[in-house]
């Protein structure tokens, strides 16, 4: 488990975004590290993007995570930029109680699961229609 506080997750988001590039489509927080990333934000552009909405569509349509329209949504920062969210939840038989950091300590919203931060709503959109496509409860 990874303790992280509100000025952590300050710190992280000011480096992101001073150090993002124009190819990162969204971001969220990484709170291991693995092969792929550091503990930290992500940037994730667009082939990245890619690979893991083909992964979370599997997942899908397996039952192990969804994402639930209701939790989606925008919200302003700190710095005055709109950010679109949606939330990868886990399915009530794998609960796992997992509050975002960001959520919580940038946005002031307790999301339970892991949130993905957009800077086009349309981007967002695309990404849960793919990965959610007929199998809405």
């Amino acid at each position: 488990m990874t303790l992280i506080n509100r000025n952590d997750v300050l710190n992280l988001y000011c480096r992101f975004i001073k150090d993002k590039t124009k190819d990162d489509v969204c971001w969220f927080f990484k709170n291991k590290p693995d092969a792929d990333h550091d503990y930290g934000l992500v940037g994730v552009d667009i082939t990245k993007l890619n690979g893991m909405m083909k992964e979370w569509r599997e997942r899908a349509k397996k039952g192990e995570l969804f994402i639930n329209k209701d939790d989606s949504g925008s919200a302003t920062t700190f710095d005055g930029i709109e950010w679109h969210y949606l939330v990868l939840n886990n399915p009530p038989e794998v609960y796992k109680h997992e509050i975002d950091p960001f959520g919580y300590f940038l946005f002031n919203m307790m999301m339970d699961g892991e949130m993905l931060f957009f800077k086009h709503k349309s981007n967002r959109d695309k990404v849960q229609e793919y990965v959610m496509r007929r199998l809405e409860k």
